[in-house]
């Protein structure tokens, strides 16, 4: 019984263990809010960024949300530079939009995971803003 009690006391646990961790992906849905230039409503706004290059923007508009648009495109990651360019192809309230392009950029942090800083631009009709938007998933 004496040997089982000093060997419990000669054990020790080591919790010098370490950690690193996994930079965060900008992967997945993003979603938020988007104000054009000079407005003052905001607006949903969500970018799902997948693997192979494509996006899709989902955008609701007025008051009620009731206006929506689905847009299609492109995004690349520059270090931390996030631009995307995409065009829309759905609308369910006049003027419907389709074929208006939009550009955005944001800032992107691996290790925080955030996307900060973005602004968004529509050439034709123009329109410019910025966007808000967290990682949902």
């Amino acid at each position: 019984m004496l040997f089982v009690i000093g060997t419990q006391l000669a054990c020790t646990k080591n919790n010098n263990t370490t950690s690193t961790s996994t930079p965060t992906s900008i992967l997945g849905l993003w979603a938020g809010t988007a104000i054009t230039t000079g407005g003052n409503t905001p607006q949903y706004f969500s970018l799902i960024v997948k693997a192979d290059g494509t996006i899709i923007s989902d955008t609701k508009t007025s008051s009620n949300l009731s206006s929506q648009y689905f847009s299609v495109g492109t995004w690349v990651l520059n270090g931390n530079s996030f631009t995307y360019s995409i065009t829309n192809v759905y609308g369910n309230t006049p003027p419907s939009y389709i074929g208006q392009t939009q550009t955005g950029s944001a800032t992107f942090s691996s290790q925080t995971g955030n996307l900060t800083n973005g602004s968004w631009t529509n050439p034709s009709p123009f329109s410019s803003g910025t966007f808000t938007v967290v990682k949902v998933k």
